[in-house]
Parts: C-alpha cells; sequence; structure tokens
C-alpha cells in the first residue's frame, strides 16, 4: 500500500485484481483521517456534530462503496466484515484496516451451485461457508483459498453456537455446534493447518436429533454456569418451538465418542416453550449487558421471532436443573401494526413480521421489506422509523450485529449501511417515570433538573398513597417545592414522624457554614424527638396499667395476658428504637445544637434521662453529678469523674465519695496522676478509717495512707505538708508496741525526708511513740536527748545504737557511752554488763568508769580489766616516747639546714645585667633568685609596685617611710637608693655597692649610739628591713605567680595605645 498526500481512490488490494478489471470503487477517503468502525466515511451529517438532545437516536450511515457485484449475504464480527458477491466471491473486509480488502472466489464444484449462507465466529478468525449443494467449505483469517470440509458434506446448516472467549494462542473453532434444517445437533472443531493431506475437521459427531426432520434450527447457543464450568445451557430455537437443555458435559471429548454434549442432550428432558405459529425466518438472538476485557459477558437479553411476535426475556444463571429454565421476565410482543389501504380505500392496522431484528440495549431494530424501525423494550412503542431508499432491482437482505464491537448493519442486494446509535437511553429515565419505576428512572437521570423531576413524582406518589415515612425521604432531596410547602403538607396530617425524617434528611443536606439554619432545625428536631418520647412512654404506661388489671380479673385468659405483654415489649421495642435514634441525631449534630434551649425543652418536659444523655454529650459533667450524688448513685459518679478530665470537679466531689466508697474513691484518684494531692486534703479529712475495718485486701487498709504513700513513692511527691498529713496519719495508727510503719516511714531509707522533724518530734510526742521520738532525736543531731530518752524507757539497746550514731565527735559519742554505763550501773545494778558495754566501744577506759561503782565492790569481777587497761598505758607511753625521740632528731636536722644555707653562694659574670633594666647588674645592689633571674633591687622594688595587688603595694610602702624615718633619726645612710629610679650615675653607685647582696647591706645599715632609745630605734629598723626584705624576695617577678596572675593586663594602656596609633598616621 502507497501513502500520498492528496486524496486517493480505494482499491482492493486482492490476489486476482488483474481478473476483475470492472471492480473499481467509485467512493474516495482522505488518507489523513483516523480510522472508522464504517467501511469508508459517510456523507451524512453524523449525529455526534449535532447536540446530543437534538440528534436522533438512531441515523442510517450509507457506506459510499460501490460492491463488484450482487450482495448474496452478509455477516460481520470483531471488525471484520464478509461478504458474499454474486454467489460465488467473499469479500473479506477488515474495517479497522480499510485499505485493505481481500477477494477470495470459491471454486464451483458443480454447475450453478451458489453461495447459500456464511457463518463467521466471534473472533472473526473462521468462515463456514455452505452453498447450495449442501457443500461445506472452512476458510481460516490467513487463507486466500478455502478447503471443502467432506464431513460437513450432504448437511444443510442453518445456525452455528460459537464457543466463549478463546485462548491466546488457540487458533482453532474450539467447540462448536451445528444446527440443521432437519433438526440435527452435531458437535464439532476445525484446526486449520497448512499440510495438505491433513484435515481440518478435529472431530465431527452427532449429538441431537428431534424427531421431526422437517423441524429446522434456526437459532443455537450454548453457554456455561459461572458457578460450575462443566454444567452448561443449550437453547436452541426453531420456527414454532424454544427448547432449553441443561445439565453437565463430558470433560474429555477424546474418550466420549459420542461428544462432549452427547451427555447433557441424552440425560436431561428439555424445557420447551411453544408458539404455535409458523414463521419461516425466525430467529433467535442474544445480547450482552458488559463487556469483560474486550469480550462480550454472559447474555442478559434475547429476542426469538415467532410468526405471532417476538418473544423476549432475560436470561438467569443460578441453580437451575434438568428441565429448568434460565429464561426470566418473559413476554410475547406483538409487531407493530402497518397501516394499509383496502380495496375501499379506508386504511387499516395490519401486524407485519419482520425480515430479521437485532437487539440494542433498549430497543429491538426490526427490518422490513422498505423500512426500519426500533421498537422500545421497555414500552413497545415505535420511536424510530425510516424508509430505505432502493433501486428498481434492489431488495433489503437482512441486519447483522458485531457482538464484540457492538456495531450494527443493515444490507441490501447493492448496499451497505451502518446503524449508528446516539445516547440510546436519553428517554430511558422518562419511561421508567411513567412506569413507577422510580429507583430505574434515577439511575439513568442525565442532570439535576431530571433527577429532581424523577424524585419530586416518586415523593408525591407515596406521599398520595399515605406512605409519608417514604415520600418525606424523597421530599428532602428535591428543590422544585419548597422547604415551607412540605413542612406543611406534613404538619396538616399531623405526621411527626414523617416531618422528623425530612428535617433530618434536609439537616444532612446543609454545609457547615449554614450554622444558624442548622440551630434552628436542630431545635426543631430536638422538641419532635422528645414529645415523640414521651407519647410513647405515656402509651406504655396505659398499657402497663392495663395489663395489671387484666391480671386481677378472674376471667382473664392466658391468651390476652400474652397478647397484652407482648404489645407493651414491642412499644419498649419502639421507646428504645427512637432513643436511640434521638441520641444518634444529637451526637452528629451536637455543634449546633443551643446549649441552654435544649436544657429548656428537655427540662420542660421532665426526661430525666434524655437530659442527662445531653449533659454527657456536651461535657456538662458538673450537672451530671449532682443528679447521681442526688440519687446516692456512688458508683456512677466515679465513672463520670473517671472519663472527665476537669481536676476542679474531682476536689468538689470527693468528700463525699471518700465518706462513702474510700476505696474506689482512692482508685480513682490514683488513674489520675494530675490530681494535688494537698487540694485532695478535706477529702481525705472526711475518712473514716473504721469503715475500711474487716474487709480483705487492699480494702481493708487505710486508704487515706494508702493513697499518700502512692503518690509519694511513684509520684515522687515532696510537698511537706503531704508527707506531715502522712505523718499524722501513720503516728494516730500507731502503738509504742507496732510503730513499724511510722518508723519505716521516718526512716526513709530509699528517698530524703520532706516532713517537718520538729512537727513529727511534737507528734510522736503527744501519741507517746518512743521510738519514733528517739529517731526523731537523732535526725536532728540531739543525740544525747535521744540517749536520755531510750535509757528513761529502760531501752538500753535503743541508747547504744543512737550513741554509736556520733560519728564525728568522740568527746559527744564517749560522754554518750559513758552515761549509758552510769545508768547500768546505778539504775540497774550490773556490773557485768557494765563491762559488757566497755568493749562496745574503743572509747572507753575502765578508769572512765570507775568513778561510777560503788564504794564498795569485789575488784574479782574487774580485775582482768584493770590490768589490760594498764597494759595499753605502757604501750601508748612507749608510743610517746618514740615520737619525742624523733622529733628531737627533726629539730636537729632543721637547724643544720639553716646554718648552711648562710653558706650558699652562687657565681655572677661581671658583664651580667639587670633584667628588668638591661643595665650592667654589678653597678648597684641586687637580688638574685633560685631561678637564676637577676634584678637591681630598685628595680625589683618598683616592679613590684606596678605588679603587686593594692594591700601588698601599700605594706612595701609603709615599711620604706618608716626605714627611712628610723634611719634619719640614727643617721643613717636608710634605703634612699631603693627608690631612686636615676642610675646613669653608675660611679657613684658603684662606690656604695658592695656586690655581696642587699641582705648584708641592710643587716650593716645604721650606727647605734649607747642609749636605749638608739638601740630600740636600731632593732626595730633590722625587723623592718627583714620584713621588707621577705615581701621582695618572697618570689622571682619573672617566673612566680604575680607573673601568671598578670595575663590579662595589656601590654599598652589607652593613653599609649592612642600614641601608638598616631605614631603610624602618614
Amino acid at each position: 500500500m502507497n501513502h500520498f498526500d492528496e486524496e486517493i481512490s480505494i482499491i482492493p488490494i486482492i490476489n486476482e485484481v488483474e481478473d476483475y478489471p470492472d471492480y473499481i470503487p467509485t467512493s474516495k477517503l482522505d488518507i489523513n483521517t483516523q480510522p472508522s468502525t464504517s467501511l469508508l466515511e459517510s456523507s451524512l451529517i453524523k449525529p455526534t456534530e449535532l447536540k446530543l438532545e437534538e440528534a436522533p437516536i438512531f441515523t442510517l450511515d450509507k457506506v459510499q462503496y460501490q460492491f463488484p457485484g450482487e450482495i448474496g449475504a452478509l455477516q460481520v464480527s470483531n471488525n471484520i466484515l464478509a461478504v458474499v458477491i454474486n454467489k460465488n466471491r467473499i469479500l473479506r473486509i477488515d474495517l479497522g484496516e480499510i485499505y485493505q480488502v481481500e477477494d477470495i472466489e470459491i471454486i464451483q464444484k458443480k454447475t450453478g451451485d451458489a453461495i447459500k449462507k456464511i457463518f463467521l465466529d466471534p473472533t472473526g478468525k473462521h468462515l463456514i461457508i455452505v452453498t447450495e449443494s449442501e457443500d461445506t467449505y472452512y476458510l481460516y483469517e490467513k487463507w486466500k483459498k478455502p478447503k471443502l470440509m467432506s464431513k460437513f458434506r450432504g448437511i444443510n446448516i442453518q445456525s452455528i453456537a460459537w464457543r466463549g472467549k478463546p485462548s491466546l494462542n488457540d487458533n482453532s473453532t474450539g467447540l462448536i455446534l451445528i444446527g440443521t434444517n432437519n433438526g440435527k445437533i452435531f458437535e464439532a472443531e476445525i484446526q486449520p493447518t497448512d499440510e495438505f493431506f491433513k484435515r481440518e475437521e478435529r472431530y465431527f459427531k452427532q449429538v441431537y436429533s428431534f424427531n421431526d426432520e422437517m423441524l429446522s434450527i434456526t437459532g443455537l447457543r450454548f453457554e456455561a454456569f459461572p458457578t460450575d464450568p462443566r454444567k452448561y445451557v443449550v437453547i436452541v430455537a426453531t420456527p414454532i418451538k424454544l427448547y432449553q437443555f441443561i445439565g453437565d458435559i463430558s470433560s474429555d471429548v477424546d474418550n466420549n465418542e459420542g461428544g462432549m454434549f452427547s451427555e447433557l442432550f441424552q440425560n436431561n428432558t428439555p424445557n420447551e416453550k411453544e408458539i404455535i405459529s409458523f414463521h419461516k425466518n425466525s430467529e433467535c438472538h442474544f445480547r450482552s449487558q458488559f463487556h469483560e476485557n474486550g469480550w462480550p459477558s454472559i447474555p442478559k437479553q434475547f429476542v426469538w421471532t415467532t410468526g405471532k411476535g417476538m418473544y423476549t426475556g432475560e436470561l438467569i444463571f443460578g441453580s437451575q436443573k434438568s428441565g429448568g429454565s434460565v429464561i426470566n421476565n418473559s413476554r410475547l410482543v406483538s409487531y407493530p401494526e402497518e397501516y394499509v389501504k383496502a380495496e375501499n380505500k379506508v386504511t387499516k392496522p395490519v401486524e407485519s413480521i419482520p425480515l430479521s431484528v437485532a437487539i440494542t440495549q433498549f430497543h429491538t431494530l426490526l427490518l422490513y421489506k422498505k423500512k426500519i424501525k426500533a421498537m422500545c423494550n421497555l414500552d413497545d412503542s415505535i420511536i424510530y422509523e425510516e424508509d430505505i431508499p432502493l433501486e428498481q432491482d434492489e431488495k433489503i437482505l437482512g441486519l447483522k450485529m458485531d457482538f464484540i464491537k457492538d456495531s450494527y448493519w443493515l444490507f441490501t442486494t447493492h448496499s451497505l449501511y451502518e446503524i449508528l446509535i446516539t445516547d440510546e437511553d436519553r428517554n430511558v429515565w422518562q419511561i421508567y417515570l411513567k412506569q413507577k419505576m422510580f429507583d430505574a428512572a434515577l439511575s439513568f437521570t442525565k442532570n439535576e433538573s431530571q433527577k429532581d423531576k424523577v424524585l419530586t413524582s416518586q415523593a408525591d406518589y407515596y406521599y398520595s398513597q399515605q406512605r409519608y415515612n417514604l415520600s418525606a425521604e424523597y421530599y428532602a432531596q428535591i428543590h422544585s417545592i419548597s422547604f415551607e410547602e412540605i413542612v406543611l403538607r406534613f404538619i396538616n396530617k399531623n405526621e411527626n414522624d414523617a416531618l422528623r425524617i425530612f428535617l433530618i434528611r434536609k439537616l444532612e443536606k446543609l454545609k457547615n457554614q449554614d450554622g444558624i439554619q442548622k440551630t434552628l432545625i436542630c431545635t426543631w428536631l430536638v422538641e419532635i424527638f422528645i414529645n415523640k418520647i414521651n407519647q410513647i412512654s405515656n402509651k406504655i404506661e396505659d398499657e402497663n396499667l392495663a395489663y395489671e388489671t387484666l391480671k386481677k380479673l378472674s376471667d382473664s385468659s392466658e391468651e390476652k395476658l400474652a397478647n397484652a405483654k407482648n404489645q407493651i415489649e414491642r412499644m419498649e421495642e419502639d421507646k428504645k428504637m427512637i432513643q436511640d435514634e434521638f441520641k444518634s441525631f444529637m451526637h452528629a449534630n451536637k455543634n449546633y445544637l443551643d446549649k441552654k434551649a435544649i436544657y429548656q425543652i428537655i427540662s420542660s418536659h421532665g426526661r430525666m434521662e434524655e437530659l442527662l444523655m445531653f449533659a454527657e454529650l456536651v461535657k456538662d459533667y458538673e450537672r451530671m453529678l449532682v443528679y447521681y450524688l442526688q440519687e446516692k448513685n456512688y458508683e456512677k459518679v466515679i465513672s463520670i469523674l473517671n472519663k472527665q478530665s476537669n481536676l476542679d470537679l474531682y476536689y468538689k466531689f470527693s468528700p463525699v465519695l471518700m465518706e462513702c466508697m474510700p476505696y474506689e474513691t482512692v482508685n480513682m484518684w490514683i488513674h489520675e496522676p494530675k490530681l494535688n494531692p494537698r487540694h485532695l486534703i478535706p477529702s481525705l479529712l472526711k475518712y473514716d478509717p473504721k469503715k475500711s475495718f474487716g474487709k480483705e485486701g487492699i480494702e481493708g487498709k487505710n486508704q487515706a495512707i494508702r493513697y499518700l504513700n502512692y503518690v509519694i513513692q511513684n509520684l515522687h511527691n515532696t510537698d511537706m505538708t503531704i508527707h506531715n498529713y502522712l505523718l499524722f496519719l501513720y503516728a494516730k495508727q500507731a502503738t509504742n508496741e507496732d510503730c513499724a510503719e511510722l518508723l519505716e516511714f521516718l526512716m526513709h531509707e530509699n528517698r530524703p525526708a520532706y516532713y517537718d522533724l520538729q512537727y513529727a518530734l511534737r507528734i510522736c510526742t503527744q501519741n507517746r511513740i518512743i521510738h519514733a521520738c528517739v529517731y526523731l532525736y537523732s535526725e536532728m543531731r540531739l543525740y544525747e536527748q535521744a540517749v536520755n530518752l531510750a535509757l528513761k524507757h529502760n531501752d538500753i539497746d535503743l541508747a547504744k545504737y543512737n550513741a554509736d550514731k556520733v560519728e564525728d565527735n568522740d568527746i559527744l559519742r564517749k560522754k554518750l557511752w559513758i552515761n549509758i554505763v552510769k545508768y547500768v550501773i546505778e539504775e540497774n545494778k550490773d556490773i557485768k554488763m557494765a563491762l559488757q558495754l566497755l568493749k562496745s566501744c574503743e572509747l572507753l577506759k575502765i578508769s572512765d568508769i570507775l568513778p561510777y561503782f560503788p564504794d564498795f565492790v569485789l575488784i574479782e569481777d574487774f580485775k582482768d580489766e584493770i590490768c589490760e587497761t594498764l597494759e595499753e598505758y605502757n604501750v601508748h607511753i612507749d608510743e610517746l616516747k618514740k615520737e619525742m625521740d624523733e622529733a628531737t632528731k627533726s629539730a636537729e636536722d632543721i637547724r643544720f639546714d639553716i646554718r648552711e644555707l648562710k653558706n650558699k653562694h652562687t657565681i655572677i659574670p661581671v658583664n651580667e645585667l639587670c633584667r628588668i633594666c638591661n643595665k650592667t647588674l654589678l653597678t648597684r645592689q641586687f637580688y638574685i633568685f633560685p631561678c637564676q633571674h637577676l634584678f637591681h633591687a630598685d628595680c625589683l622594688l618598683n616592679s613590684l609596685l606596678k605588679s603587686s595587688p593594692i594591700r601588698r603595694n601599700k605594706r612595701i610602702k609603709m615599711l620604706y617611710e618608716q626605714i627611712n624615718e628610723i634611719s634619719k633619726k640614727l643617721n643613717s645612710n636608710g634605703m634612699d637608693f631603693l627608690m631612686n629610679d636615676n642610675s646613669d650615675d653608675d660611679d657613684d653607685n658603684a662606690n656604695n655597692s658592695s656586690g655581696l647582696g642587699v641582705f648584708n647591706l641592710i643587716k650593716s645599715g645604721g650606727r647605734s649610739d649607747e642609749e636605749k632609745e638608739s638601740a630600740y630605734n636600731a632593732k626595730k629598723l633590722d625587723k623592718l628591713k627583714d620584713e621588707l626584705q621577705e615581701l621582695v624576695t618572697s618570689e622571682c617577678p619573672l617566673c612566680g605567680d604575680t607573673m601568671i596572675s598578670s595575663i590579662d593586663i595589656p601590654f599598652l594602656d589607652n593613653v599609649k595605645e592612642s600614641e601608638l596609633i598616631a605614631s603610624w598616621e602618614i
């Protein structure tokens, strides 16, 4: 095939094109247009170019193509068109590839033989050709020449039932059933092959025969049941009867000589539908409602043409058995009447049988000799009729449907028409509406206007039938009638139930921004609901009263009593139902309920149950708690408190609960860890421990103590008030003999103590709990009082325990043990115990306790202890002597080191410089440090005055002034040279320097007179000089602590830094 940019003529591509010089089509097609399911483009305006509501549903679209001869028969399937031309040629055209046309000639074995019928399978691959001489040919999709089927010879095929969707790689026909003109049914399978000697017929077997050989099988179809793949139904159509065979088929055709369907036909009685009116051209067509993966599903509709009309219905596949029927909702539809002129020129209706029919989704197409009609399957009305333009010798032949592509074709001896369907279901809703099939009508509406009309008609219909509740459901969905009008309709009829339904549905359709409208409707509905509940409640009370009266009557039968009881139960169910509906309504619309108005409505009707429900809904827990407290329903109060999170409500209602249900109340508190225990103290004060006596387990314990222990141990509460109150509760229930719990709390082994020790001591003292008091004294470090209190109550072990608590004061510890021994000796008169106590404390000696012994006592009892003590004294004296000897030796060593220190020396080079002024060191007095740093005395002093702390500077200057003052009195040289900065006159300074160091120079300063005052001044001068020297020489100024401390002092002060910056200016 060649491609051109210009418009070209379509010339069929055939094998023997040269043999048909007259075969030239007259139509043309633009190569750039998209391929169409029509053979060629139509010259008519397509319906899609008009608005859908304006375009006709059915349109005849003539194919602008001149066939090369007279059409004899036609089949179309899966976009493959097979046309018989001149009774001996087959045109095979792929409608998806309109440029390719195959022309295949059937070689006639007999002169004058002609093609009678053709059958095309749903895939469009397999074509069976039947001739007038009853020869059968098979043509596969890839073949250019058909093959004669020898096994089919002599069989006049009238109908073929093809299999369903084939597998992907299966190129055979699969199992097919063949119906003949003499009432026989054959089963066959054809496998195309390219081998010359191999036959295509895989097998060919007769499976059934009707008794009447004149009975032609005009329609044939088999389908598997969806629930059982072996269960099939075979529908056989004849001119006067419709048969249904239901049963199982064989699983293996090779091992079954009679064929797979032979068992079904032989073992099952058919279901027959007979219409006694012979119709020679009877047809039976099926149509699937849906397509699955491009293949029709199980057929849903069928039509069988008879002499009396069209027998139509639906196919339902269920649990039918042999003799049953898959046909449902069947009916016989009369053919439309034709008006013809009689001899007296008066028109009268005459029923006319169509040549052929085809079924669409909602219509049946009827083909007549000169026209085509479309009958609506829903109301049998003719919605379309069109005359077919025919030439002088042209005849209409038939209708064909492509079940795969859902297209319809009409063919005559010269022409081909495609029947185009546009928006077929556009008027379906109106038909269903007239038939009062509202749900079906609603499903086919196209817009809101149509939908509103259907709903309005449906609502009006139910209202006229006094089905007010149902009408309310549909009134709520429409817009054509005002809200007020609908409401008044129900009010006038006193139909509050319908009004309630209508208002609820309207409320559901309102948007969130319609808050005011929602609130108004909700308030109205609450009033309606409460009225309804009250009405039912009043009826129940009346019925109960009547029932009680009936029971008292002697002549009341059991049946009457049972009926009355059942009536009450039904009313109770109605009440519960309306209460549940009311509750659901309140929950769904709680955001639009006016709290004050709703309370007022419910309270005015005295509906406490609904009032509590609403209070719970809006979380008005306080109102609920007050009510249940008044009713003494403490379990409900605790349940409500557990559900809510307002802590103030716990504090408000807990006092009453703690008084009545302490165990449950404490459990409630424990489940809410956010509670502040301090605020629960008023509730704890209401608790009477006697209410827990006699009960088992945790419930029998002191509940106040249980809760406080929980908040302290688990919640780690540190509030002193809580700890003090728990201590008070422990002390209140403790005795001197049983105070283990109190002591355990006081000792707080695993936690710090947050209670007040003084308060605890006062409480324990008031309750005379000695062990606790002793412990508290020791915690307050009042060990002497603790020991004395223990001794006062003759508890020696407790006294000993507390005496040993003193760890950092041996004197006090010894004193306490002496008091214990004194008590044992003086009060208990027990010398042996006293001696045992002596061993318990390492601080006690026999000498410490002897003064407390009686004046007359036998030494035999403590002779060993006295000897042991004396031996310890001797050992201690020896140790003291040894320590004295070591101290004397250390003193001698120190004196020696001091003497040697005076003789220490170092060698200084002559050219050594001062580390501060960088001038010759030996020109003036100087210092040398162990680190080998050397400084002039005056440089060192000036450096110290600059870097030393203020306090140290003041001391140095004061010493300097005092030395100068005393030196003047003694006519001494003093220390003027130390403060002299002038170092230029090195010769003069050299005369005053001996080079031996400042120490010897200071010691030689000032000559003393013989007078006492001079001697005192000289001595004082030496002390001042020694102190000054100690300050000056305490550390090296370059590597001592002073230098380290000066790390944060800048090298330049602000003035010098400014001068430096200015010096760099250009």
